[in-house]
C-alpha cells in the first residue's frame, strides 16, 4: 500500500458492531507521519504492559498488533 495513503491495518478476525465514529474522528485528527493503535485495556486494566528488554522509553505501550491506523506519510518496510 502506498505511503502517501493513510491504511487501517485490520486483524482477520475483527468486527464493527456499530459505526466507528469515534475511530474516523480520531483517524482524521492525528497529525501526518503518525500512527493510531488500539490498547488491550481489558487484559491489562491497570497498566498498560511494555516489551521487556527493549527500553524505559518504549514505544506503542499497550500495542494490539492487528489494530492500527498509519497516516499518510508512514513509511513502513522491511528495513525500518
Amino acid at each position: 500500500l502506498p505511503a502517501e495513503a493513510g491504511r487501517l491495518l485490520l486483524g482477520t478476525d475483527i468486527t464493527f458492531r456499530k459505526e466507528a465514529k469515534e475511530l474516523v474522528a480520531n483517524m482524521a485528527a492525528i497529525n501526518r507521519r503518525q500512527a493510531l493503535y488500539m490498547v488491550d485495556v481489558v487484559t491489562f486494566p491497570r497498566r498498560l504492559y511494555l516489551l521487556r528488554g527493549y527500553n524505559s522509553h518504549s514505544q506503542c505501550p499497550g500495542l494490539m498488533a492487528d489494530f492500527v491506523y498509519l497516516s499518510p506519510g508512514v513509511d513502513v518496510s522491511v528495513a525500518s
